[in-house]
C-alpha cells in the first residue's frame, strides 16, 4: 500500500507533464502556421518593393497609399512581428527535455519517445524451425499450395524441398541441382505437386515432388536468358515465364535488357504462345494473377504494368511509376491491384 501512494504523486507528475507537452505542441504549430502567413506578406511585400524599384517609381510614397486603402502592415513591421513569433516558439531542446521529464527518456525529432534497444519488447514467437540444409547463401523461398513444404534456393543453384513441421512426413524432401543461379521459383496453386523453376541460364525445370524428379526440362530462346519470374494460373494448368536479354549496367534493374513473356501448357509441357508487349519492351520484373485468374499483371522496368485479359492477346497498359516497377501483387477478391517501384513509392490502383 505505502508503494502505491508513494507512486501516485509521480504518475500525476508524468500526467501532468505530457498534458503540457501536448499543449506545447498545439501552440508550436498555431505559431507556424501564423509564422507561414506572416513569411507569405513579407515575400508579397519585397516583390512589390523590386517591381516598383525596377520600374524608377517611389517606393515609399505608394507604400504609404497602400497602408491608407487598409493594409496596416508593410515589410519591416512584418519581418518584425515574424522575428517575435520565432522567439516565441520553444527550442527543440526545450520540448525534449519536457519530453524527456514526461516520459524517463529522450525524444526523436517527431516527438515519439525513443527506446534503448535492449527496452525493445521481445517478439512473442510460439514456434521456429531452421533449415540448415544449404551451404550458401539464400535467394528464393517458397510455401507450397497447402503450406505444408517449403521450396528454397541458394545462389550455388541449388533447390532444396523440405518441412517445417515435423508431423508432416518428409518423403517428399529432396535437393535439386540445377547448374545456374536461381531466379525465380514458383509451386502449382491447385496442389504441392508441381514447382517451377527459373534459372539464369534461361532453363525452367518441372520439378514433381511425388516423383523426386524433373519431368520437364524446358528452355527459353537463347536472347532472353534470365527467367525473372514463373507464376502459375490459379484456375487453368497454364503457366507465364517472364524472361529478360541482358545488358551491361552498374546494378541489377540496370543489367536488364529486352522482355519476353510466355505462356506455357503444364499438360504438353509446350509454349502455346509470346504475350505481345510492342517493340523492344523493358525487361518485366514481376508477374501476378488475379483472383480468378482473367487478368494478368506484368510489372515493367520502364515504370509500367501491362494487362493481359482472356485469350492473353488483348493486352492493355495501366498509368506508370516514375521508375521500374519491382514487384506487382493483386487483391484476393477484388479488382485491385498493388505495385512497388523503385522511386520509393507503392501504388494501389482500382481497376474500372
Amino acid at each position: 500500500m505505502s508503494l502505491t501512494k508513494s507512486r501516485i504523486p509521480a504518475l500525476l507528475r508524468i500526467s501532468s507533464e505530457k498534458n503540457t507537452i501536448k499543449h506545447l505542441n498545439n501552440d508550436i504549430k498555431q505559431l507556424n502556421m501564423k509564422l507561414s502567413q506572416l513569411q507569405a506578406l513579407f515575400e508579397e511585400k519585397e516583390a512589390q518593393l523590386c517591381r516598383l524599384r525596377s520600374n524608377g517609381n517611389n517606393a515609399a510614397s505608394i507604400l504609404d497609399s497602400n497602408v491608407g486603402q487598409g493594409n496596416n502592415s508593410t515589410p519591416s513591421s512584418a519581418m518584425r512581428t515574424v522575428e517575435t513569433c520565432v522567439s516565441a516558439i520553444p527550442s527543440i531542446s526545450e520540448t525534449e527535455q519536457a519530453q524527456e521529464r514526461a516520459t524517463g527518456g529522450p525524444a526523436n525529432d517527431n516527438g515519439r519517445e525513443m527506446l534503448d534497444e535492449e527496452e525493445f519488447p521481445e517478439v512473442k514467437v510460439e514456434f521456429q524451425e531452421t533449415f540448415l540444409g544449404h551451404t550458401s547463401p539464400i535467394s528464393r523461398c517458397r510455401f507450397s499450395a497447402s503450406g505444408n513444404n517449403i521450396a528454397s534456393a541458394s545462389v550455388d543453384g541449388t533447390v532444396r524441398i523440405w518441412t517445417y513441421d515435423s508431423s508432416t512426413p518428409t518423403s517428399r524432401n529432396a535437393t535439386i541441382y540445377c547448374g545456374a543461379e536461381i531466379m525465380s521459383l514458383d509451386w502449382d496453386c491447385k496442389s504441392d505437386r508441381l514447382l517451377l523453376i527459373g534459372t539464369a541460364d534461361g532453363g525452367i525445370k518441372a520439378w514433381n515432388v511425388d516423383a523426386k524428379r524433373v519431368v520437364c526440362d524446358l528452355n527459353t530462346s537463347e536472347a532472353f536468358p534470365s527467367v525473372l519470374d514463373l507464376k502459375c494460373s490459379p484456375v487453368e494448368p497454364v503457366f507465364v515465364s517472364a524472361a529478360a536479354s541482358r545488358k551491361q549496367g552498374s546494378n541489377y534493374l540496370d543489367s536488364l535488357g529486352f522482355a519476353s513473356l510466355t505462356v506455357w501448357n503444364m499438360k504438353t509441357w509446350r509454349a502455346m504462345t509470346v504475350l505481345p508487349l510492342g517493340e523492344d519492351p523493358p525487361a518485366i520484373t514481376s508477374l501476378c494473377f488475379n483472383h480468378n485468374g482473367k487478368i494478368l499483371a506484368a510489372a515493367a522496368t520502364d515504370g509500367m504494368i501491362h494487362m493481359f485479359g482472356p485469350g492473353y492477346m488483348d493486352g492493355w497498359r495501366t498509368l506508370p511509376h516514375s521508375a521500374a516497377i519491382t514487384t506487382v501483387d493483386w487483391h484476393p477478391t477484388l479488382p485491385i491491384f498493388l505495385t512497388g517501384s523503385a522511386d520509393n513509392s507503392v501504388r494501389v490502383t482500382l481497376l474500372s
